[in-house]
Formats: structure tokens, C-alpha cells, sequence
């Protein structure tokens, strides 16, 4: 009787063991199953949305945020900001310098103007374009 009762335990947790699957990639199934966070109950670590700054609801403003972008990178002399386009955690900034530059000193310019925003704001990926 004994080994009837520990063969049926056995046999139940080697068939509940396996019948565990992963959903199948094109199931639909809760965007909290397929996003990342940073604790239970958090933001998603991948968040589109502006982060948020309490509780209570109040986010980032994305004009705050393209102003301080633009103020920071005209700091650099010659640069003028041609535009600042948010794409969810990323900051596209496109800027002209009053400067012929070769190829080299463009790419030292680009890394300055995106360490002058990024002192200024952290909450972006900084990608720098030079028309």
C-alpha cells in the first residue's frame, strides 16, 4: 500500500512538474508578464512614459526637458539647435555648428555637446545629429 501511495506521489509531481510551460511567443497574455521592473508594483524599467516623480501622479514635462536640453547645448559656442525629438527613453537632438570640421573634430563636438546635455539631464539616452 505504501509503495501504491509514494509511486502516485511521485508519478504527480514528475506530470505537474512538466506540464509547466512558457506562454507561447505570440500568445497575448498582461504586459506586466512581459515587462521588466525594477521591483513588484514599480515602473517598468523600459518605461515609454515620462518617469514619475512621486506617487501622487506628477510626471516630467517633456517642454521642461527639451528646454533644458536646448539651453545646455548652447552653451557650446557656434552650436544652434535645430531640434529635440523624444523616442520613449531616447533624446534626439539635432544641432548645426557655425564651423567647417572634419570628421574627426565633428565627432569630439558631438561627444561634447552630449556630455553638456547629459549633465543637465539624465533621464534620456542622448543621441547627437550634425546637420
Amino acid at each position: 500500500m505504501l509503495r501504491i501511495v509514494l509511486s502516485a506521489a511521485v508519478l504527480f509531481i514528475g506530470t505537474t512538474g512538466c506540464a509547466q510551460t512558457e506562454p507561447a511567443p505570440n500568445s497575448t497574455s498582461l504586459l506586466t508578464d512581459q515587462a521588466e521592473t525594477t521591483d513588484p508594483g514599480y515602473l517598468q524599467i523600459n518605461n515609454p512614459a515620462p518617469r514619475k516623480i512621486d506617487e501622487t501622479g506628477d510626471t516630467w514635462d517633456k517642454e521642461k526637458d527639451k528646454a533644458l536640453i536646448i539651453k545646455a547645448a548652447e552653451r557650446m559656442p557656434r552650436v544652434h539647435v535645430k531640434q529635440v525629438a523624444f523616442q520613449e527613453s531616447d533624446a534626439i537632438v539635432t544641432v548645426s555648428i557655425d564651423e567647417d570640421l572634419d570628421e574627426q573634430e565633428k565627432q569630439a563636438w558631438i561627444e561634447n555637446i552630449k556630455s553638456a546635455i547629459e549633465a543637465e539631464i539624465q533621464r534620456y539616452n542622448i543621441r547627437v545629429i550634425t546637420e
